[in-house]
């Protein structure tokens, strides 16, 4: 009884968030490309890092659920690359590579040219946080894809992302200021440099 009673307000909750962000939304996101200069990480933290396979797909339920994990599942389905990284043999942190667009916000997508790749689908787990382990597999995915033009985006409210990002060689190049007023929206972008 308590299970139904949760699961019905965690709906209930959803809901009225997809209604607020109906009705009001105000967010601007920042779209960074890799500068090309190799940088130095070094990290607090002795990683491994390891491409996502069939095979180790289910570690990252040390830090993420099961709908995460099905995710995950159908990107490799559909031929996506993913990065997991460890610590002290506990995987802790998950990128993504992706190479037909780029979705910037659920209400910004781009389509990305043959020479492109775009990062997303980025977290390092709450316990491994502040460790330098977000730029070391950024450097990983730069190094794996070097032939291409590297994109990733975050929210310009996240801070903590924004430092890994930039202490991995990336440059602003785009923010997308996107408004939202009674289900009107509005997109505008300032192109950088």
């Amino acid at each position: 009884m308590k299970k139904s009673m949760f699961k019905t307000i965690c709906r209930i909750k959803n809901l009225l968030k997809r209604l607020k962000r109906f009705v009001w939304l105000n967010e601007t996101e920042l779209l960074y490309i890799h500068s090309g200069k190799t940088v130095r990480i070094s990290s607090a933290a002795a990683i491994k890092i390891e491409k996502v396979t069939p095979e180790n797909v289910e570690d990252a339920k040390s830090f993420q659920s099961e709908n995460y994990i099905s995710s995950f599942k159908n990107f490799l389905k559909k031929g996506f690359t993913g990065y997991y990284a460890y610590k002290d043999g506990v995987c802790v942190h998950r990128s993504w590579v992706f190479e037909q667009k780029m979705q910037i916000h659920s209400l910004v997508t781009e389509p990305l040219l043959e020479n492109q790749v775009y990062i997303a689908w980025c977290e390092t787990a709450a316990f491994a946080r502040g460790l330098g382990i977000y730029p070391q597999v950024l450097s990983r995915i730069v190094q794996d894809y070097s032939d291409k033009q590297i994109f990733i985006a975050v929210n310009k409210n996240n801070a903590a992302s924004i430092r890994g990002i930039e202490k991995a060689g990336f440059e602003l190049c785009r923010v997308y200021r996107i408004k939202r007023i009674l289900g009107k929206t509005n997109i505008v972008i300032e192109q950088k440099s």
